[in-house]
């Protein structure tokens, strides 16, 4: 994560955090030592969520992948040395970017859900900070926020400038779509490689 979060996070409700994209919750301490407790961790690798069961003690931890619509899907992308760079998307410009990273088609049938959707049905009190890290398919989970759109003190999220994935979310264009509720505050960038961390806060 480029955007630090403990800034970020400064003067904002201790409420619950939905982080989508856990990965191995490498978050969990520094959220509990921000007083953010009870938390949601979303991770469509199955193979993840039981270190998430194991690490995130007292937090809710659910597999499925996250987008604009819910659906059953039949793979995604997967790199046999980095876990951490799955994806529904086809990777483009991150082959060149990274190209230590080796992808491949991983055809296992996955539930796919939207946030406005996962919050309404899993039981979950309303979280009121976001942090989406989905490998470029960041913009399609934005647009399925539905009702919730507007209900986020605090949205962090992976953006692009360029594309890494096919079809992954621009920067310009999840600004836009975030523009009517929330402040755009900060992209911090990785380097040259095209992609960055993008925090937005509700507007006043």
């Amino acid at each position: 994560m480029n955007i630090d979060i403990t800034k970020a996070l400064e003067g904002v409700r201790r409420g619950r955090i939905l982080h989508v994209g856990a990965n191995t919750g490498q978050e969990y301490e520094l959220y509990r030592q921000l007083g953010f407790n009870n938390n949601v961790w979303v991770e469509m690798d199955s193979s993840l969520t039981s270190i998430l069961w194991d690490k995130c003690e007292g937090d809710l931890v659910l597999n499925c992948a996250v987008s604009d619509t819910p659906a059953k899907i039949n793979g995604y992308y997967s790199a046999s040395n980095n876990n951490e760079s799955a994806s529904l998307l086809k990777p483009l410009k991150h082959i060149d970017k990274y190209s230590n990273i080796n992808f491949n088609k991983n055809f296992k049938e996955i539930y796919q859900t939207t946030i406005e959707c996962l919050i309404s049905t899993s039981m979950i009190y309303e979280p009121n900070v976001l942090i989406l890290d989905i490998q470029g398919n960041e913009l399609n989970a934005l647009k399925g926020l539905g009702r919730y759109i507007d209900k986020f003190d605090v949205i962090i999220t992976e953006a692009y400038t360029e594309e890494l994935y096919e079809g992954c979310g621009m920067l310009e264009d999840i600004k836009q779509l975030l523009s009517e509720h929330y402040d755009f505050i900060e992209y911090a960038p990785e380097g040259d490689k095209g992609w960055g961390d993008a925090l937005f806060k509700l507007k006043k």
